[in-house]
């Protein structure tokens, strides 16, 4: 119990602090690695990590991040999409983007035995 009293609350403390200051890359990256780290205690979980993204767009690596946990950590392949997709829109060029998009495809049609295919 007490293990998740404070990851909620060090989950609010990043809250406020991207809400008072400019989003950085090296913040968003811990934050999203906090929340990845600590699944199992965090249970406030709300749109932050939409929000974020939303206003930051100058690193394909934070798109990266994002859809990465999502996919592995919350098992939420739709939302990976999405953090794809919307990195793609402002990294048309990035070629790690498209490969690591590929690669949670790969992942995916092998945990669902290819039924996601249907």
């Amino acid at each position: 119990e007490i293990l998740t009293i404070l990851s909620n609350r060090i989950s609010d403390m990043y809250n406020n602090m991207f809400l008072l200051f400019p989003i950085e890359k090296t913040s968003l990256t811990e934050y999203i690695e906090f929340c990845s780290n600590n699944t199992l205690f965090i249970t406030k979980h709300s749109n932050t990590l939409n929000t974020l993204m939303l206003r930051y767009h100058s690193d394909p690596e934070v798109y990266i991040t994002a859809a990465t946990y999502e996919f592995d950590d919350r098992n939420d392949v739709d939302s990976a999409r999405q953090y794809f997709s919307e990195g793609l829109k402002y990294h048309k060029n990035c070629k790690r983007l498209y490969v690591e998009e590929f690669w949670v495809e790969v992942q995916h049609l092998e945990k669902t035995a290819g039924a996601s295919l249907s």
